[in-house]
């Protein structure tokens, strides 16, 4: 028996995949004095802290996030450093609570 030749296929091109659409984050930038961000703000978002009482950084800094006063990575000692006659963190090291020193005055 003669040995079969092998069929040459012609290969078609295969369509070259559609590029692909670059996902654009945009990430909400933390608020800042300037962008309207004020004291009155920051207690709607956390009411609790309008008692004086010491309260978790990080539980202040989740009702911010929550409320859209803080960004996803923003620090939040950054942001009561920010108004230093109206909050206080300590330790002064690493802080992990904040209070409210003086409530905003009334206009």
């Amino acid at each position: 028996m003669p040995a079969k030749k092998a069929v040459a296929r012609k290969e078609v091109p295969a369509a070259p995949p559609a590029p692909k659409e670059v996902a654009r984050k945009t990430a909400a930038k933390p608020a800042a004095p300037g962008d309207g961000l004020t004291v009155p703000r920051i207690l709607v978002a956390v009411p609790a802290l309008e008692a004086g009482a010491w309260l978790p950084l990080g539980d202040v800094a989740k009702a911010l996030r929550d409320g859209g006063l803080l960004g996803k990575s923003a620090l939040s000692t950054k942001l009561f450093k920010k108004f230093p006659k109206h909050f206080e963190l300590r330790p002064d090291r690493q802080p992990n609570e904040v209070r409210l020193l003086a409530p905003p005055a009334a206009n």
